[in-house]
């Protein structure tokens, strides 16, 4: 079996290569997630679903891990959060531009899947990179 490190790429992997399927077994059932962006979910299916609706807004969107720090059932996990906006998102209209955005997500792990993510990013460096909200001056 896998530690949450080693999960922790294969979900990348598999969303990377399209494969959300594959990427969400790596998800418990009822899989918590939180996000300081104000997204929180329970559920596999949930998670799923709104992350199918930021694939809508940003079909590439991808994730490059850095760092993965992993210990018994906890692991943080640093990565950029990278897509471009194609399609409305969260009401905005689709501005054709790409955003790159540094993440960190603290993860508890049993079983060999996910059960919890709280997932830390800066909405406000991602609205400026899409051109919905001014440059910082």
């Amino acid at each position: 079996m896998m530690d949450a490190g080693e999960t922790f790429y294969a979900f990348e992997k598999a969303w990377n290569s399209g494969d959300l399927e594959k990427a969400f077994s790596y998800c418990a059932k009822d899989y918590a997630f939180e996000s300081s962006s104000g997204a929180s979910t329970k559920g596999r299916e949930k998670i799923k679903a709104l992350m199918e609706g930021w694939l809508q807004a940003f079909p590439d969107l991808r994730f490059e891990t850095k760092n993965v720090f992993a210990s018994g059932s906890k692991a943080a996990a640093e990565y950029v959060m990278r897509g471009t906006q194609k399609k409305e998102f969260r009401g905005l209209p689709a501005t054709g531009k790409s955003f790159a955005v540094k993440c960190c997500s603290i993860l508890e792990f049993e079983g060999g899947v996910f059960t919890r993510e709280n997932a830390y990013f800066d909405m406000t460096t991602l609205m400026r990179q899409l051109g919905h909200i001014p440059s910082a001056a």
